[in-house]
């Protein structure tokens, strides 16, 4: 193989960068005033930037080639690729075909060994799948399905306990209700009866009260109509015994007058009550006349 230096090839060579480096590294600028020195400095800088350059140029040059053959490489080696990957791709596909066959006939010969022990770890949590659909899990696959199926029947135990433990306090909390209901309508009922008989007691103790008071107004009342009677009586007796016996004859002639006589429609009644009228007009003019 042709080495890779034979066909990199530069105007400047080993031997040149030696020389430049002995003649223009030890080119030095003492200060200001030294204008030669710095003339040189400057000449040589130029050279160098000059030679910088043309290294540039061929590298560019030099690159462009190598990129265009690299492209060329890889374009025909992808063209003889894809050709060869038509190929490979039917043989894979065809190979695949029996291969996956294989070992999905393997994998379910597997998996309906596990049967039996799959559907009695269902059937402890309560729970059922088809055979078909157990034939595709692989055991890290079923297990998963497993986990998550106890899972759910922990978490519908927990809502069930929940709601178990809901309706037992809410049935003792009505319970309490009714309990505290109850003592309170006894408690009122005692308050009403005590109310009643309360009042009860205060109208009767207030009859009472009126009945003896009635009963001492009564008497009073009684007393001083009897001591106005024992009054008037003595006052009576009193002018009574004062007046002249004329005029206690005349005013008792007034007594007679005063006698109403019935009123009667018989002629025998009629004659009778004429007659005692006549008597008693006869009374008073004597008692008059006296």
């Amino acid at each position: 193989m042709e080495d890779i230096n034979d066909l990199v090839k530069y105007s400047v060579t080993d031997a040149a960068l030696e020389s430049y480096r002995k003649e223009f590294l030890p080119l030095t600028v003492k200060g200001l005033d030294d204008l030669e020195g710095y003339e040189k400095v400057r000449e040589a800088r130029l050279f160098i930037k000059g030679e910088r350059v043309n290294v540039e140029k061929r590298r560019v040059e030099l690159k462009a080639h190598s990129l265009e053959y690299g492209r060329a490489v890889d374009a025909e080696a992808k063209r003889i690729t894809q050709a060869i990957l038509e190929v490979e791709d039917h043989l894979m596909a065809e190979q695949m075909k029996i291969d996956d066959e294989k070992a999905r006939i393997k994998f379910e010969t597997e998996q309906r060994e596990k049967l039996p022990d799959r559907k009695s770890k269902l059937a402890e949590i309560g729970a059922e799948i088809g055979d078909a659909e157990l034939l595709t899990l692989d055991d890290a696959a079923f297990a998963e399905v497993l986990n998550t199926l106890m899972a759910a029947k922990l978490e519908k135990q927990r809502l069930e306990q929940e709601e178990r433990d809901r309706q037992q306090k809410a049935e003792q909390e009505r319970i309490e209700a009714e309990k505290k209901a109850i003592e309170q309508q006894k408690l009122d009922a005692e308050r009403e009866a005590r109310h009643k008989a309360e009042v009860e007691e205060a109208a009767r103790k207030a009859a009472e009260d009126a009945r003896i008071q009635a009963e001492i107004d009564a008497k009073r009342k009684e007393d001083e109509r009897i001591a106005a009677e024992i009054a008037a009586k003595t006052e009576a007796e009193r002018i009574e015994a004062e007046r002249p016996d004329t005029e206690k004859l005349r005013a008792f002639s007034g007594t007679f007058m005063a006698i109403p006589f019935p009123v009667v429609t018989g002629k025998k009644a009629q004659a009778k009550v004429a007659k005692v009228r006549k008597l008693v007009d006869e009374i008073v003019s004597e008692l008059q006349a006296a």
